[in-house]
């Protein structure tokens, strides 16, 4: 994934009849189209996740379609990025009709702009550790991202392989508060550490 809440809890109070529409559902690993869904019912919106993720320097897509009853994931891009070959981008897509989001296309986000002014933060990234990874480096962080991401678990990735993962990096300001449900194409499995900072002006790190 402390300060940075592992398991996101969502309570909904109710003040009347659950308002209730059906979503497609399905997950693509290593993919920007969905090959199948199924329609399930739902409360909230249908959303879909274009998951933009970097892996070991390597691109690892994924497109994931369902229900979502926490507005604060709809119509937003979370990024991650560390100067160590892990860095994801996932805009989500939302609406309110009967299976809505079966016409969404996978999303590319826009280019990455450095934040203004400059903000960095500790980076290091291990594929195979239980452990927070030990920081030599600072990575810049981009727009939006004004928090620094300390995160250690498990977890599998888009080509469905498992791992032990540790980074740290910068994250989109707020996206510790979402939980993990919008980080790099994969799904966590165990939390160990999630947790955010503020990131800090460059001219202070160097």
């Amino acid at each position: 994934m402390t300060s940075f809440i592992c398991t996101l809890s969502i309570f909904v109070a109710l003040m009347s009849t659950v308002y209730s529409i059906k979503c497609q559902q399905g997950w693509s690993i290593n993919s920007k189209t969905i090959c199948s869904t199924i329609e399930v019912e739902c409360s909230g919106s249908c959303i879909t996740y274009s998951d933009n993720c970097y892996v070991d320097n390597v691109y690892r897509p994924s497109i994931r379609k369902g229900c979502e009853t926490n507005q604060d994931l709809c119509n937003i891009t979370v990024s991650i990025k560390t100067d160590n070959g892990v860095e994801a981008r996932v805009p989500t897509q939302c609406c309110e009709t009967d299976s809505c989001n079966q016409e969404h296309t996978f999303q590319t986000p826009q280019e990455d702009v450095p934040a203004n002014p400059p903000l960095q933060c500790p980076s290091c990234y291990n594929n195979d550790s239980t452990v927070e990874c030990v920081s030599n480096k600072k990575v810049t962080c981009s727009e939006g991202q004004g928090q620094c991401l300390n995160y250690v678990g498990k977890v599998q990735l888009a080509d469905g392989s498992v791992h032990n993962m540790s980074y740290k990096g910068c994250i989109t300001t707020g996206g510790c508060l979402l939980g993990f449900a919008v980080l790099p194409g994969s799904k966590q499995l165990k939390c160990n550490i999630l947790e955010c900072t503020p990131a800090v002006p460059k001219s202070d790190l160097q």
